[in-house]
């Protein structure tokens, strides 16, 4: 992989981190302001959004771990 490739790649992997980073903060804010689920309906909604999320966060750690560990 050549450096500009590289760079490229963290750059991007880095902005994508801001961006969820942003929406997760956004999220959890509406998930403390909507309080507990009440209707089944609610509790697989939240629960679809909680397993994107822990998703999320599992790609973000393996994508930190990867660039991390790269030489600037």
């Amino acid at each position: 992989m050549n450096i500009t490739r590289l760079r490229l790649s963290k750059f991007a992997f880095w902005s994508v981190c801001v961006v969820a980073a942003g929406w997760a903060v956004g999220t959890l804010f509406l998930e403390l302001s909507w309080g507990i689920p009440q209707t089944p309906e609610q509790w697989a909604h939240r629960t679809m959004g909680w397993f994107v999320q822990f998703v999320l966060v599992r790609t973000f750690l393996k994508g930190f771990r990867r660039y991390a560990s790269i030489a600037s």
